[in-house]
């Protein structure tokens, strides 16, 4: 009995490591060097990337997201907003619904995102801080 309790803890210790590892890697809010937004607050992302605003100072930006599903994209939502990808699905499809708002634009992964993001002044987005260039301008880091 107890040798099979050990073996199943030891055959789930690689799960537990693979999830952590997945959301502690640490995220950059990131705009194009060209950008004239220089910094937002923690509540300007939160609007951002919720659908609350489209613009900062003047500064009209649209948000970029990671596909459904992505680890990165979950970590994000979780660390920004405190909501699960449930809670972010069920945010968005009232918003959509009700005509309030439209969610961030979707890409392929965070490349995709960083060279859309060096190319325009517009978009903002999140990606692995490792990832930055001199290209972009990072607003804020997440654990």
């Amino acid at each position: 009995m107890i040798k099979r309790i050990l073996i199943t803890v030891l055959l789930s210790l690689p799960l537990f490591a693979t999830a952590q590892t997945a959301t502690a890697e640490e995220l950059a809010v990131i705009v194009s060097k060209n950008s004239p937004v220089t910094s937002l607050t923690d509540a300007e992302i939160q609007q951002l990337f919720s659908g609350q605003s489209r613009s900062v100072g003047g500064n009209s930006l649209q948000p970029l997201d990671l596909p459904g599903g992505d680890a990165q994209r979950n970590a994000f939502y979780q660390q920004l907003l405190g909501r699960s990808p449930d809670q972010m699905r069920s945010h968005w499809a009232r918003l959509i619904f009700t005509g309030k708002a439209r969610p961030p634009r979707e890409v392929n992964s965070p490349r995709e995102m960083k060279t859309m993001i060096e190319s325009s002044e517009s978009f903002i987005g999140y990606i692995p801080a490792a990832d930055v260039s001199d290209k972009v301008k990072v607003l804020k880091l997440f654990n």
